[in-house]
């Protein structure tokens, strides 16, 4: 659950960088 809530704020942010790692883990 914590990851998903991590990856929408990453979103926000538009890291590329660490959506593409979100995205592998």
């Amino acid at each position: 659950m914590l990851a998903i809530k991590r990856c929408k704020h990453f979103e926000l942010g538009g890291d590329k960088k660490r959506k593409g790692q979100v995205i592998q883990f």
